[in-house]
């Protein structure tokens, strides 16, 4: 998945809390997977 969430973890939470929860996280792994990518481009 696209922001490295596991399926169905907001499984029973209404679709506003659920919009919350992911507009509020903080997605590192994306972030470091981004910049291994440009590192290993600049070498």
């Amino acid at each position: 998945m696209l922001n490295m969430f596991p399926d169905n973890h907001t499984v029973g939470v209404s679709d506003i809390r659920r919009a919350f929860l992911m507009g509020n996280a903080l997605v590192t792994g994306i972030i470091e997977k981004i910049g291994a990518s440009l590192l290993n481009e600049a070498v």
